[in-house]
């Protein structure tokens, strides 16, 4: 497990698969110049989260979800995420938090609860 202070931005991945050097001058040295492409991707990069979550069916679409993990020492935010409801095919709707939790432990369903919606939920990362 690591601890707050050592997660990694997840970024920071992002920067060392492009350029080792790119994300040595940025997460390392603190140097970045912004110029007119990274200023483009800083612009798009804000629409995207000015928009609402959206909620239609069994599909729910979240925007700037913060995440974090203390196993694998990973920060950040997401930018976009799709959550699918999973069919567990008996009823898992009517199930409470507890309960869908022990479901989800004891089978092979991949899901997650979400705040305010009932059953399990199957995360899908957008960008």
């Amino acid at each position: 497990m690591y601890s707050e202070d050592d997660l990694l931005p997840i970024s920071a991945l992002q920067h060392l698969l492009f350029c080792e050097r790119q994300c040595a001058l940025i997460h390392i040295e603190q140097v970045w110049d912004e110029n007119r492409l990274t200023a483009e991707g800083r612009l798009i990069h804000e629409r995207v989260h000015e928009a609402d979550d959206e909620s239609c069916g069994d599909v729910r679409i979240v925007r700037g979800l913060r995440l974090r993990s203390l196993r694998l020492g990973l920060t950040g935010v997401a930018d976009v995420v799709e959550f699918h409801r999973v069919d567990t095919g008996w009823g898992a709707s009517s199930r409470g938090d507890a309960e869908s939790a022990e479901f989800q432990r004891t089978n092979t369903v991949a899901g997650v609860p979400l705040t305010e919606a009932h059953g399990l939920w199957r995360p899908f990362p957008v960008e």
